[in-house]
Formats: structure tokens, C-alpha cells, sequence
């Protein structure tokens, strides 16, 4: 048995891709026989024990608060806060350390854990903070506060041994930053196909239900949802698009379409995570809004979600990234990069009428079990 702690700032029953990833992952650990410690942000705090396994929560303020520079304060105390409480709870050494960034604010967390003999730090990292937010129109590359962030960024970056990203072009970009000798390798993200097993429905159709699920902010593109609804109006009488998520865009999105004379379209608050496949695999079609700007890639948890209900994926996203030759060339959906109504129209016909088998793809391209295990290949 080896001892293996997992840091981030969200977990399981949060409703959030990380939270999941990490929920299933931990799960796969566990019957290994491995001794798991989460240590994580809370709604509330909570110190929690199980056989083989130990869930320190601890409620940070701000740290998911839609105010950008709330959020920023928040992620500056998160570290400090859980590396005292981490040290007050758990005396034992750890073999491996998995952390998922977002966020870069563990580094003094991180530093203060200490190891086994030949034990590993290994980092997932998601999203390239805070690159992103040049690309998005955020920041200058010569603005104080970006400079700061990236000073944390090669920080946290450089207090692991282990960086795992996404795609060879972010293993490139991930390169620049970090010191020679660290490990650089891929993993993708996974999805857990063993837990209870779908009904997927047949496809209606006379009637056809989009959904576009997730976080609405500012990494996706609100404007193509706009649009795509827009074209789903003119072209079609018999349809249903809900939109299911939370983020900063959503009250901007809202005010978008309030303004449009549009039909057919629905916002839904919450769905709890127990239910939430159950509810996706009712849909026909889901839907990915990715800003083109944003140039790092990464293929987005919704994008999994979608294919474990079997879903068609019909995605907006820039042709520079690794996402829009995989939707295609694995033929799980289309991906598409432009505003014209009449290629959108084109291409939402092709996914209606074609046939899918997403989780077949899934299986090969997404395992738990591989990802696992390529991540426990750090383990001593």
C-alpha cells in the first residue's frame, strides 16, 4: 500500500469537470489499495475518514466567486490555508502527489508535503493559466498583475517532478517554462464508462434537443451560442435547446438572447450530480463553444460527458487546435470555426442525419484505467 495524496481546489459532489475527474480517479486508487488523502476547498470545512482514505475540506473564501479579482484574493490565501491544516491533520510521508491545475496557488502547499524516498510530484495541468488571459483580450502580456501571475506560474510549474499535459503542442509551449530536468508527458482527460450503465434513447426525428452543458465563461465563445440558436430558429420549426450551467457569461448570454425574438431555447439551474447523465442522455446533440482565441489545447470535460451519453458533438472551436481534427477525423460529431449561417445549417443537418458511436471512441481515446495507470507509473 502506498500513500498517495490529491490536491485541487474542487471535489466530488461539487458539480465540476475536475470534481469528477478526480472523484473517479481517487476511486481507481482506492481499489488499488493505495491510501488516498484529498485535500481540497469546501462549501463547508470538513475532515473526513474512510478506510484507506482521508477528504480535508476547508472553505476558502472567494476562491469561487464570479469577480475575477475576489477570486484572485481568494487563490493567493488558498495554499497557505490548506498547507496548515494539511500539516495539522497528516503526519505521514506521501509516495505521490497528484495535483490538477487550475489552480497555480498550491506551491506552498505543494513544497510543504513531504515525501518517501524516490516519491514524485506530479501536476495535471487542465488549463494554461494565466496565458489564457492574453488570448481572451484580458491582459497585456506587459501588464503588472500578468507578470506576477506568470512569475507564480513557473513557481508552481518547477515544484514538480511530473507535468502532465493534454497535447504535444502544449507539451512544446509547457517546455519553455519549466526547468531541464523535469518529466514532461501526455494524459489525456478520462471518464469513468464502468459506473451504472446508461439507457441511451433512441433519437427523436421529428423533434430534435440540443444541449450545451458546462461552465459558461470566459473561455467559451457566448456569441456562437447566440448564433447557433439563431440558426436553429430559422431553419427549424420542430427543436429544443436547453442550456444547463453557471459562469460569469451567463448573465451576459441571457441578455443576448432576452433581446433576439428566439423560440425554443431554455436556461436550467442545477441539476444534481447524480442525476446529471441520466438527464444529458435525453438530448440529441451536444454542443461545444470554444473561444477561438484562446490557442492552448485542451479537450473539455462537457466533451466526454457528451460522448458517455452517446451524444453527437457539434463544436466551435479554433482550427489550431488539437479538439477540432479529433472531433472530425474520429468522426464523434462536427467541428466547425466560423459564423456563417448557411455552413452552421449544413453541418447541423450532417449530425442529425449521421450515426455515431461515441463511446466506442470514448473507451479508446479517454480510459480511466490507462490514465491511471500511466499516472501510477511516477509511483517509486
Amino acid at each position: 500500500m502506498k500513500s498517495i495524496c490529491i490536491i485541487s481546489d474542487s471535489y466530488y459532489p461539487e458539480k465540476s469537470a475536475a470534481a469528477k475527474l478526480l472523484k473517479d480517479l481517487t476511486e481507481q486508487l482506492l481499489k488499488k489499495k493505495h491510501f488516498v488523502t484529498i485535500v481540497t476547498n469546501g462549501e463547508k470545512n470538513q475532515f473526513i475518514k474512510k478506510k484507506n482514505l482521508k477528504i480535508i475540506k476547508k472553505k476558502i473564501l472567494f476562491i469561487k466567486s464570479k469577480n475575477l479579482y475576489l477570486k484572485f484574493i481568494g487563490e493567493i490565501f488558498m495554499s497557505d490555508i490548506l498547507k496548515n491544516i494539511y500539516l495539522k491533520k497528516i503526519q505521514i510521508k506521501q509516495d505521490l502527489v497528484i495535483c490538477y491545475s487550475p489552480s497555480i496557488f498550491f506551491t506552498s502547499l505543494i513544497q510543504n508535503i513531504k515525501l518517501n524516498k524516490n516519491g514524485k510530484k506530479l501536476v495535471l495541468i487542465r488549463d494554461i493559466f494565466p496565458d489564457w488571459l492574453t488570448d481572451a483580450g484580458l491582459f497585456k502580456e506587459e501588464n503588472v498583475i500578468y507578470k506576477f501571475l506568470k512569475i507564480k506560474q513557473k513557481s508552481f510549474y518547477n515544484s514538480f517532478d511530473v507535468l502532465a499535459v493534454q497535447s504535444d503542442y502544449d507539451k512544446k509551449y509547457i517546455r519553455k517554462i519549466i526547468n531541464k530536468n523535469k518529466i514532461l508527458i501526455t494524459i489525456k482527460n478520462w471518464i469513468n464508462l464502468s459506473e451504472n450503465r446508461l439507457k441511451i434513447k433512441k433519437r427523436n426525428n421529428k423533434r430534435t434537443k440540443f444541449i450545451f452543458a458546462g461552465n459558461i465563461g470566459l473561455g467559451q465563445d457566448i456569441g456562437f451560442l447566440v448564433k447557433f440558436i439563431e440558426v436553429i430558429n430559422m431553419f427549424y420549426s420542430k427543436f429544443h435547446f436547453s442550456i444547463v450551467g453557471d459562469g460569469r457569461g451567463v448573465r451576459d448570454l441571457k441578455k443576448r438572447l432576452k433581446i433576439k425574438n428566439y423560440k425554443n431555447y431554455f436556461f436550467i439551474n442545477k441539476i444534481k450530480q447524480n442525476n446529471y447523465e441520466n438527464f444529458l442522455s435525453k438530448f440529441d446533440v451536444g454542443i461545444i463553444s470554444l473561444n477561438k482565441n484562446i490557442k492552448y489545447n485542451n479537450f473539455p470535460g462537457k466533451l466526454l460527458t457528451y460522448m458517455k451519453c452517446n451524444l453527437p458533438i457539434f463544436a466551435y472551436c479554433s482550427k489550431k487546435i488539437e479538439l477540432f481534427n479529433f472531433i472530425n477525423k474520429k468522426r464523434i460529431g462536427v467541428a466547425i470555426n466560423t459564423y456563417n449561417t448557411f455552413q452552421i445549417r449544413d453541418k447541423i443537418k450532417l449530425i442529425i442525419d449521421g450515426k455515431y458511436q461515441n463511446r466506442k471512441i470514448l473507451k479508446e481515446e479517454f480510459s480511466l484505467k490507462k490514465a491511471t495507470n500511466k499516472i501510477l507509473e511516477y509511483l517509486n
